[in-house]
């Protein structure tokens, strides 16, 4: 499959041949869960395949990108996702919505970090199904959700998370889920007494924010930020660091 796919002709056997087609489905669905050393081209199959039937691929991707025992195809299949968020919306938001608000599985999205995905999908189509889901849903999305940052010297909240703060941020496990998912899995360069002092003076702009919410993160994360940074700043002059 791969040679073919790599020649161009696996999209003329594809559309041609009804054994051809099913004989790759089979493939593609076999390898979600792992698809050993060839997650590459599994996912440019799956993305050369995925317009003949959107809904059916895009299953099959939500599987690899929150079940795959591989994490570079986990990687893979959430890439195939952002990209896909702007051909088919509705699709991606119904199979990655599924998933959120699954019981017993809702974990394997939570537990990550998606916030690219999340950023990737529509702002209409991520609120359609916000308001349509209620605050179960925004529990699940607001640790995903971008943080707020500071352009030209302007504090600015981006457009999703001002929606789901405005509307559900006096829930105490939407406000938690958003304040520990701003700086989760996040990597600093350098020195971490510097990471945090940096941290502290985006969080300063945010103090006389307009949403209550945005007001209530920024004290934290200015108290949290500041404390860290001292901690930092103690440990690398003790190891030599500064």
């Amino acid at each position: 499959m791969a040679a073919r796919l790599h020649s161009g002709k696996l999209k003329g056997s594809f559309s041609s041949s009804s054994e051809i087609r099913d004989a790759v489905w089979r493939a593609i669905d076999l390898g979600a869960d792992d698809a050993a050393n060839e997650s590459f081209w599994w996912s440019e199959i799956l993305k050369a395949i995925l317009p003949g039937d959107p809904e059916k691929a895009l299953r099959i991707v939500v599987r690899a990108a929150f079940f795959s025992e591989r994490y570079d195809q986990r990687q893979l299949a959430e890439s195939i996702l952002q990209n896909a968020a702007s051909s088919h919306p509705k699709e991606v938001m119904h199979e990655v919505g599924k998933l959120i608000l699954d019981p017993s599985e809702s974990w394997r999205f939570e537990s990550g970090k998606h916030v690219s995905l999340i950023h990737s999908l529509p702002e209409h189509v991520l609120r359609g199904w916000l308001e349509g889901n209620g605050v179960i849903a925004a529990r699940k999305v607001a640790r995903h959700l971008p943080a707020p940052f500071i352009s030209g010297g302007e504090p600015l909240v981006p457009e999703i998370t001002r929606f789901v703060l405005e509307k559900w941020g006096n829930d105490e496990p939407v406000f938690h889920n958003f304040f520990a998912g701003v700086h989760n899995l996040q990597m600093y360069v350098g020195s971490l007494a510097e990471g945090k002092r940096r941290d502290a003076e985006v969080a300063a702009k945010f103090l006389n924010h307009p949403l209550p919410s945005i007001r209530k993160w920024a004290q934290l994360e200015l108290a949290s930020a500041t404390a860290q940074a001292e901690q930092f700043q103690q440990s690398e002059e003790e190891r030599g660091f500064s």
